[in-house]
C-alpha cells in the first residue's frame, strides 16, 4: 500500500521505526511506500518431504525481533510491513543428550566411513551436511570419532557447538564437491529486500545432524529400526547360577552372523549383584576396549559400538566377547544381564 499527498509544497517528515522509505515524486504527487502489512510464511520438511514440527523461527530486520514456534505443524507465518527487509531463521531445540543423539545409530557410522573411503559416496547434499558432525565443511575421521563417542555416551553434544538440527534454504541448489558440498550455498536463513508483496514460499529443508540415513521420525521422535542394515542380531549367553564372591566369565556368543557391518547396544547388569572386573575379546575383527565405554560400569551399563564397512561373518556359537564379573551374592545370570540393539 502507499500514502499519496497532492497539492502545493508542504513540510513533510516521515518516521517509521525499522523502515527506510524513499518518496516517489510525480508532478505534484508524492508517493511513499512502506505502509500496510504483508504476510511472510514458509515450512520445514526433510529432504524426503517428511514434515518437521516444533521449530522456532525468528524474524529480524522488520521491527523488533520476534520468534514463533510451529507447534505440531511445520509452518510459520509473520506479518511484516511493506518495504521492510525481513530475515527469517529457524532453530529446533536440541540441547539434551536424547535430542542430540536422536536418530543416530551404527548404520550412520557405516555410511560416513564408506563415504570417506570413497566406496559408497553420499549422493545427497543434505546427507553430507548431516555427516559433518563437527561443522568443518568436510567429512573426515573426526566426524566418525564424534559419532562413536556419542553412541557410547562419552559426549553429550556435538563438537564446536554444532546444533542438533540445521535448516537450509530449500530454493538454493547445493552442488556436491568431492568430499562435501559448496559451503557458500548452505543458506541457514532467508532474507528479502524491500518486500512489497506476500511471500508464502520461505521454505527450509531440515537436517538432523548425524542421522545420515534419515532413520528418525521427526514427528514421533523415534528411530526406525528397519534402517539398520541387514537386521537386528541377538547375542546370547547360557544360563547359570553363581555363589557369592565367585569369578564369573560371561561368554557372549554369535547367533550365526552373516556379513554384519555393525553391532550397537548396551549391556545392562545389576550392580548390587555383580562387580565388573575385565573384558576379553573373541572373533569380531576390530572389537577392542575402544568399542566400549567402561566408565559407566559403576551404573551397571556397558555401551558397545563396533563397525566394519567390509562386513564380517561369525559362525554360530562363536565367541564375540567375554565379560568378567565377581558375584556379590547368589543369583542366576539370566535375569541380570541384558543386551539391547
Amino acid at each position: 500500500s502507499a500514502m499519496s499527498i497532492t497539492g502545493g509544497l508542504v513540510p513533510l517528515e516521515i518516521v517509521v521505526s525499522g523502515l527506510t522509505m524513499t518518496p516517489i515524486v510525480s508532478g505534484s504527487t508524492i508517493t511513499i511506500n512502506g505502509f500496510g502489512s504483508l504476510t511472510l510464511s514458509g515450512n520445514f520438511v526433510r529432504e524426503d518431504n517428511v514434515i518437521i514440527p516444533n521449530v522456532n523461527t525468528t524474524l529480524t530486520n522488520a521491527g523488533p525481533a520476534s520468534t514463533i514456534n510451529s507447534g505440531a505443524t511445520n509452518t510459520f507465518t509473520f506479518n511484516v510491513s511493506t518495504g521492510s527487509n525481513p530475515n527469517v531463521k529457524p532453530v529446533k531445540n536440541g540441547t539434551t543428550f536424547a535430542e542430540v543423539s536422536a536418530g543416530i545409530n551404527s548404520m550412520d557410522l557405516i555410511a560416513i566411513q564408506k563415504h570417506i573411503l570413497g566406496s559408497v559416496p553420499l549422493t545427497s547434499p543434505y546427507q553430507r551436511i548431516a555427516a559433518d558432525i563437527n561443522g568443518s565443511n568436510s567429512i573426515t575421521s573426526v566426524d566418525l570419532v564424534a559419532v562413536k563417542q556419542l553412541l557410547l555416551g562419552q559426549i553429550s553434544i556435538f563438537p564446536n557447538s554444532v546444533p542438533a538440527w540445521r535448516f537450509v534454504d530449500r530454493s538454493v541448489t547445493i552442488p556436491l564437491t568431492v568430499n562435501f558440498v559448496d559451503p557458500s550455498t548452505i543458506k541457514e536463513s532467508i532474507s528479502y529486500i524491500n518486500m512489497v508483496s506476500n511471500i508464502n514460499n520461505a521454505n527450509f529443508i531440515g537436517v538432523k545432524v548425524g542421522d545420515v540415513n534419515n532413520s528418525l521420525s521427526p514427528i514421533t521422535f523415534t528411530n526406525d529400526a528397519t534402517d539398520r542394515g541387514n537386521g537386528i542380531y541377538n547375542l546370547f549367553t547360557t544360563d547359570r547360577e553363581f555363589e557369592s564372591n565367585e569369578d564369573i566369565y560371561v561368554n557372549i556368543n554369535s547367533n550365526d552372523y552373516k556379513d554384519i557391518t555393525a553391532l550397537q547396544g548396551t549391556f545392562d547388569y545389576d550392580v548390587n549383584k555383580l562387580e565388573f572386573k575385565d573384558i576379553k575379546f573373541g572373533n569380531a575383527n576390530g572389537l577392542n576396549k575402544e568399542s566400549f565405554n567402561l566408565q559407566l560400569t559403576k551404573n551397571g551399563k556397558i555401551p558397545m559400538v563396533w563397525f566394519d564397512p567390509n562386513g564380517l561373518s561369525i559362525e554360530n556359537d562363536e565367541n564375540v566377547v567375554t565379560l568378567i564379573f565377581k558375584s556379590k551374592n547368589y543369583f542366576s545370570i539370566n535375569i541380570l544381564l541384558f543386551f539391547f540393539f
